[in-house]
């Protein structure tokens, strides 16, 4: 496999999806550069929708302010949302992403396809330690937090990027735009 596909499903009715391999290096790969509006601890969770996410041992590499956390998620147990875990994130950019590689040591001839959905981010407090998820963009108590996510797609090694912006739905007029 070398390239990304397009379907019209999932979070948005828009996805990306490849095909997962055994391969010692990636040919494709999703990747989420991150923003932040304010630092904090966030809950990240990936949007895995049947029957695109097949893979197993689907690995999210998350580069945060506190270093880099790879996390291995079974895109089948759930068709939704799936958490990946609660990291700090700095203020800005500052190389904060998000990175899900094709090589899942999962074999080529078994056809099985990786999906690049949504993320979503939601402010986590000791206060609340469940928070109430909203998508891409959130709101939270009094404060607003506008996080804006560019996710990336290529395929290594032929120059091929493919670029979409993913933000929630309006739902709250008190939401900082950019």
């Amino acid at each position: 496999p070398m390239y990304i596909r397009s379907e019209a499903a999932g979070y948005g009715s828009s996805l990306k999806w490849t095909h997962a391999t055994d391969s010692a290096a990636p040919a494709n790969f999703g990747m989420w550069s991150l923003h932040f509006a304010a630092a904090g601890r966030y809950r990240v969770e990936a949007y895995t929708p049947a029957p695109f996410g097949e893979s197993r041992q689907t690995v999210y590499r998350v580069h945060h302010g506190d270093g880099n956390t790879p996390v291995t998620i079974d895109q089948t147990a759930v068709d939704g949302w799936t958490t990946l875990g609660d990291f700090d994130f700095v203020a800005g950019g500052h190389g904060q992403s998000i990175r899900v590689d094709d090589n899942t040591g999962e074999a080529n001839s078994t056809n099985t396809q990786i999906v690049f959905d949504a993320l979503r981010f939601t402010p986590v407090t000791q206060e609340d330690p469940q928070p109430e998820a909203s998508g891409c963009a959130t709101t939270h108590g009094e404060s607003s937090v506008f996080l804006a996510l560019l996710m990336l797609i290529g395929s290594l090694g032929h120059g091929a990027h493919t670029r979409s912006t993913r933000r929630a739905p309006r739902r709250d007029a008190r939401r900082i735009r950019h």
